[in-house]
């Protein structure tokens, strides 16, 4: 049989009431302030990673976009380069056309010089011969074979002077 001493069943449950507290208050308590602690730098976390990650995000978008913008800042320096090059190519072309045009200009004014001076020799040589040839007329009084050997004299002179400088 079970004897159930009455007080003895008091002091157990008030030990037992007192056992909880003590538990709640030194082991329970710290446990669950730990336990919310741990909680709280869990969430922060999160929220960081969560954060680092919007942040990343964002910074790619502007890698992204700045690498857009450059690529298109690039072609637009490229065409301009070549626009610059294409210009400056037709200048020196332009300008290299007027050159040789000053140079034809310049030889065909030499030429025609030199032909001008080419045909005053001739006509001054011309002259000095058919003075020569008058005076041979005047000086022998000839006949008219004389006449037609001085002509033909005169002729063969002035043709081989005309030959050689027309090369």
């Amino acid at each position: 049989m079970l004897n159930i001493y009455f007080p003895s069943i008091v002091f157990t449950v008030i030990n037992l009431i007192v056992f909880f507290l003590l538990m709640k208050k030194f082991l329970i308590g710290p446990v669950t302030d730990i336990i919310e602690q741990r909680k709280v730098l869990v969430e922060g976390q999160l929220s960081n990673a969560s954060n680092a990650e919007k942040t990343a995000m964002e910074l790619k978008l502007q890698y992204e976009t700045s690498i857009k913008g450059a690529s298109v800042k690039t072609d637009e320096m490229l065409d301009s380069a070549r626009k610059r090059a294409s210009a400056e190519y037709e200048r020196l072309v332009k300008e290299a056309e007027v050159s040789a045009g000053k140079v034809i200009d310049d030889a065909e004014k030499t030429v025609r010089i030199e032909r001008e001076k080419a045909i005053r020799e001739m006509q001054s040589e011309i002259a000095g011969l058919a003075i020569i040839a008058a005076t041979k007329v005047v000086s022998e009084n000839a006949s008219n074979n004389t006449n037609q050997s001085l002509y033909e004299d005169f002729l063969k002179k002035a043709g081989d002077s005309n030959d050689t400088d027309s090369n």
